[in-house]
């Protein structure tokens, strides 16, 4: 009984078997199947050429699949032929995104093959052919990757195009800056040229032994202009050529000018000649009667009426200016180029931080300039008092311009109270009051200069300016006119007086405000106010002549019958 038990169980375990082979047989060929029919999907989706990856892998893990059927290993068929579903379906995915790629890649292509083109016409791949080959091996690397994958082909291409479009962004602005450069050139040259014609009429006048310090001066402008036209400083040698050019032209007009005085005092000293074809004087008649000792005397006499003002004001010059200055035709030129001496001709006042010096080293060299300024709102004033006419002409290197109401005025007939006609930096023609108070009153030529915030269009790069008044004697009304880098930016005409005879008088001055800025080769010119430098001369305790006093109109005359005193036209203008 026991053997037939023995034999009943026996029986049952091999239909056991054979159920649990023919599950697993079952199992494979679902997995096969599902991966078969991910597989004709793939196929469809043409995943071998646009996801060969992922295809390549579905096929090997479809395969070892298969030889683990022949091996009898059902479990590890099953989990490859699982992988390989998972595969084809990853391909089919890559493939609608690599079909996409590829389309793109083509599009972007045509780019850069446009890019390419346009390098070369240009000249870029030479200009910039560093740059130009990088771009070159990322097209050729996208190319190589495109089988494998066109996503990652597609953005070394786009990378490529970039590259190649900054390459010609490049030399286009490599081009631009040896257009400006030759251009800066051939007007330095030009300027040069026009410098040492004005040195020459120096040299003709024996300048350099008449008036070495101004010649000299002018002469190392000269020297600097053409170190950096060597050196392809070319925006620098013009600026130092035109400053020289201007120096050898005053010199000239300066000497020729004190020769002509000298030739005419000269004339009325020696009295009538011959004739215009010879320098022998006339003989004197036998019965002329005896000249007195006065009338012999060898000096001429001296100036008087305006010009012995003038006269008595250039020999004391020295009590009133620390800059170097020279009276001309009724006007002083003082330059205040050295810093040192501007100092002492300055007083300041300052509303918040702000920094003003007037000299700097760098190691151990002095820098040339007038003065550097920059901070929070300021104001910088010249002592030297003109009326009527001035004009101010400076060289100004703008360093920071904040944000908010940044600004540099010049300023020029400031009164007591502060009030003056004035020039915002890019030349905005405009009235001061208080010092620190800006109401444009002309138009410029500045673009965006009256629009949009100093941030946004000062450029802060060296720029000559000037600022004028010109109000011819016995006229009703003056000019007042700007000039920025050597063009006329703004102008106002018939500038009127408040009353009748009434003449504009004051100081020059500069103010500004959350700027940084440098001020070089700083000149006035104008008409001096000579009751401010008699006074001046009164308070160093100079012995003032009583006809010189009469003749300013601080004084009555003291044996002539009570008059009024001339007015000396000075006050506030209005536009």
């Amino acid at each position: 009984m026991a053997l037939g038990l023995l034999w009943s169980c026996g029986g049952g375990g091999g239909e056991e078997t054979t159920s649990r082979q023919d599950a697993k047989a079952s199992a494979i060929d679902r997995a096969r199947a599902s991966a078969e029919k991910a597989k004709g999907d793939a196929e469809a989706e043409n995943a071998a050429k646009y996801a060969p990856k992922a295809w390549n892998e579905a096929e090997r893990l479809f395969a070892e699949g298969e030889e683990q059927v022949e091996a009898d290993d059902a479990k590890a068929a099953k989990l490859r032929f699982d992988k390989a579903r998972s595969k084809y379906t990853e391909s089919i995915t890559e493939s609608k995104r690599g079909k996409k790629s590829v389309d793109d890649y083509a599009a972007v292509m045509k780019d850069v093959a446009a890019l390419q083109r346009k390098a070369k016409d240009g000249g870029a791949d030479k200009a910039a052919a560093q740059a130009y080959a990088a771009a070159v091996e990322k097209v050729k690397s996208a190319e190589e990757t495109l089988k494998e994958s066109p996503a990652a082909a597609l953005r070394t291409l786009k990378s490529a195009k970039q590259d190649l479009a900054d390459v010609i962004e490049e030399a286009k602005d490599a081009a631009e800056q040896t257009r400006k450069q030759e251009k800066e050139k051939l007007a330095a040259e030009e300027e040069k040229k026009i410098a040492l014609a004005e040195k020459q009429k120096a040299d003709d006048l024996d300048a350099a032994k008449t008036n070495p310090v101004e010649f000299g001066a002018a002469a190392d402008m000269l020297r600097n202009g053409d170190r950096a036209l060597e050196d392809g400083r070319f925006d620098e040698a013009l600026y130092e050529y035109r400053g020289a050019k201007d120096e050898f032209r005053m010199l000239v007009q300066m000497i020729n000018e004190m020769r002509a005085a000298d030739a005419a005092t000269g004339a009325m000293a020696e009295g009538p000649r011959a004739g215009p074809d010879t320098d022998t004087t006339l003989e004197e008649p036998k019965d002329a009667p005896p000249e007195s000792a006065a009338s012999k005397g060898d000096a001429p006499p001296a100036p008087s009426g305006a010009a012995g003002v003038w006269a008595f004001l250039d020999v004391h010059k020295g009590k009133l200016f620390n800059g170097l200055a020279e009276f001309s035709g009724g006007k002083v030129l003082l330059n205040y180029a050295s810093g040192a001496d501007l100092r002492k001709d300055s007083k300041v006042r300052k509303v918040g931080k702000s920094k003003l010096d007037f000299t700097r080293d760098e190691q151990g060299t002095p820098v040339e300039m007038s003065f550097e300024a920059g901070g929070d709102t300021s104001c910088v004033f010249f002592n030297p008092q003109f009326v009527r006419e001035v004009r101010v002409s400076m060289t100004v290197e703008m360093g920071v311009v904040l944000a908010g109401d940044a600004y540099v005025v010049l300023q020029i007939m400031s009164d007591k109270s502060g009030n003056a006609y004035g020039s915002k930096f890019g030349a905005i023609l405009g009235r001061v009051s208080g010092v620190f108070g800006f109401a444009p009153g002309a138009p410029t030529t500045v673009p965006d200069a009256m629009t949009k915030p100093p941030k946004d269009w000062v450029k802060k790069e060296r720029r000559d300016w000037v600022l004028e008044l010109a109000w011819p004697e016995g006229q009703e009304s003056g000019t007042l006119t700007a000039m920025f880098g050597g063009e006329e930016v703004s102008k106002v005409e018939k500038i009127k007086p408040r009353s009748a005879g009434a003449y504009p008088s004051g100081r020059v001055a500069v103010s500004w405000n959350k700027c940084m800025f440098a001020v070089k080769n700083l000149k006035i010119e104008g008409i001096l106010d000579q009751k401010w430098a008699l006074g001046e001369l009164q308070k160093e305790g100079v012995d003032i002549p009583e006809e010189i006093l009469v003749e300013a109109g601080l004084k009555k005359p003291s044996s002539a019958p009570t008059q009024p005193a001339p007015k000396t036209p000075s006050g506030e203008v209005e536009y």
